[in-house]
């Protein structure tokens, strides 16, 4: 489901890229060669400030602290693009979700309270046993959760998820927060690139998602609990 963010155009944009096949596919037919050359040119500089860095020591090591610190920007930019644009090859497995929310949950859970926010796990009666690529959703929602924790201002934040009618359903709730995109992450550009990444990696397993902004925020992921064929 594409629907606006509501206050900012380039992230409209990346969620309409997410969303849409062929314009993904034309952005990558264009695109993925440059990322590919960009990538090894950016292995070939980062194996030579290793070397720099570590016969460096002290002062004379500050400005490549300062270098490597934009070299990991770019790298992580570049890697954005070609997670948004590219074709994601999954591989699923069969777990009960709560094993993923379980091994985040003490980072979420510090990285919300720094500012202000609350995070509530709200377990189903019987345990979601689902189909899904543990790497890639989990680095989705890592993303997510540190957009949201970005966000100013306290709030109570719960997570729910349950499996029915062949189907997983997993779901963020907040009530009475702002919906700004700009905040605490390393750079603003990050918490613009976070719900569309999650996005493109939850219809990559095949699903949907509803996104809801009129009484707080609320997003709600779902996807079918036996893995599909690519």
């Amino acid at each position: 489901m594409l629907q606006s963010l509501g206050n900012d155009t380039l992230a409209d944009q990346l969620l309409r890229i997410a969303c849409e096949p062929d314009l993904r596919q034309g952005l990558y037919d264009r695109l993925g060669e440059y990322c590919h050359q960009c990538r090894n040119r950016l292995n070939s500089l980062k194996l030579s400030l290793y070397l720099i860095m570590r016969h460096s020591s002290g002062i004379a090591n500050r400005p490549w602290e300062s270098i490597d610190r934009l070299y990991q920007d770019l790298e992580r930019r570049i890697d954005q693009i070609q997670t948004l644009c590219r074709p994601l090859r999954l591989s699923p497995v069969t777990l009960g979700l709560d094993l993923l929310i379980d091994d985040r949950r003490e980072g979420w859970e510090s990285l919300l309270g720094r500012s202000g926010k609350t995070l509530v796990i709200a377990r189903p009666t019987d345990r979601a046993v689902v189909g899904f690529d543990v790497e890639w959703l989990g680095q989705g929602l890592d993303a997510f959760v540190a957009w949201r924790a970005s966000v100013s201002g306290g709030s109570v934040a719960t997570v729910r998820w349950w499996a029915e009618l062949g189907l997983v359903h997993l779901v963020w709730e907040e009530s009475g927060v702002p919906i700004q995109l700009a905040g605490a992450l390393s750079s603003e550009i990050d918490a613009l690139w976070a719900f569309p990444l999650l996005a493109r990696i939850i219809l990559a397993h095949h699903g949907e998602f509803r996104l809801q902004l009129d009484s707080g925020y609320r997003l709600e992921m779902t996807w079918p609990t036996v893995p599909s064929s690519p």
